[in-house]
């Protein structure tokens, strides 16, 4: 092919990755002070051992990060599971969606839901309606469910809304090839034992239950405040002031501030990342989809509370 259409060539070989899996599993095949890339001269014949080479590089990866003893064996037991021989296609579209895309998605959300959220309960201060609700046929235990059954369906329908826009653009642009291709694809190093759709609906619902815990904290914020701008700027706060401050923090305090809703990212399943709790090593992605959205179901009974006490007296 290159023969015939060199640029063509290298395009349809996805060869900015394959050039990075030469560099990592073959690097003794480099010539130091080359201008040229990998790719373009790398011997064939000797690409032997792939699966074997890629065990190598995974476990100096996790002894470069200190991950050594019941930590790697731990995390070597979950790759295990990963099913082998990789299955290869085009990859550079499905990069594109889980690194990128639905990152994305979930930061913008957040924007909407403090601004929508945030006046819920605070808005009844700010429009001096919250009297009025002691007249309310129901009471105002009733109302305060009621808020918070409407913030929760209008979660879920945002995120409905945004998620069926960025599948319906991905699914034409991108088609649906090469969705039972292994992650592994995009990045060597991961133990995710998950093809890439099973990967593009964990970073989904990563996502939705990342905003239903952060619009759990959003509405406990707008009945502890009287002030709408108090409470979107304390909402806002909750996601953009741990992004702001995470690169001057300790490595251990970064993965943990991945437990607020929002703040950690569905991309966790191609790093490997852990805790350490009760003894035991957990996987980060195993917590990451649980604990935001505990959190934020955990604020809501409190919610109702707050407000309920306030419009009482």
């Amino acid at each position: 092919m290159e023969s015939v259409d060199a640029k063509r060539a290298w395009d349809l070989t996805d060869w900015v990755i394959i050039n990075g899996w030469l560099g990592d599993l073959w690097p003794e095949l480099h010539e130091t002070g080359s201008y040229q890339v990998d790719i373009s001269y790398f011997d064939p014949k000797k690409l032997t051992d792939f699966y074997g080479r890629r065990q190598q590089v995974l476990e100096k990866y996790l002894e470069n990060n200190n991950q050594t003893g019941a930590e790697k064996a731990y995390l070597l037991q979950i790759d295990e599971k990963v099913i082998k021989p990789f299955h290869y296609g085009w990859i550079r579209g499905w990069q594109t969606v889980l690194s990128f895309m639905i990152d994305t998605s979930a930061e913008s959300m957040a924007l909407f839901l403090a601004i929508v959220l945030s006046a819920l309960f605070a808005g009844e201060w700010h429009d001096n309606t919250s009297s009025f609700v002691l007249t309310t046929k129901n009471g105002w235990r009733t109302v305060a469910l009621a808020k918070v059954l409407t913030g929760l369906a209008f979660t879920v329908e945002l995120f409905a809304m945004i998620a069926a826009c960025d599948i319906a653009l991905q699914l034409f642009f991108l088609g649906t090839t090469g969705w039972d291709m292994p992650v592994q694809l995009i990045k060597l190093t991961a133990i995710a034992p998950m093809n890439m759709l099973q990967a593009e609906i964990y970073e989904w619902a990563f996502t939705l239950l990342g905003m239903i815990g952060f619009a759990g904290i959003v509405m406990l914020i707008s009945s502890a405040v009287k002030s709408n701008v108090l409470a979107l700027i304390l909402s806002l706060a909750v996601v953009y002031v741990p992004t702001a401050v995470d690169p001057y923090l300790p490595f251990g305090l970064q993965k943990a501030l991945g437990f607020i809703p929002l703040v950690g990212s569905g991309t966790d399943i191609f790093r490997t990342y852990t805790f350490h709790i009760f003894g035991n090593y957990v996987w980060s992605p195993y917590l990451l989809i649980t604990v935001p959205v505990l959190i934020g179901v955990g604020c809501m009974p409190f919610a109702v509370r707050k407000w309920s006490r306030r419009v009482k007296v």
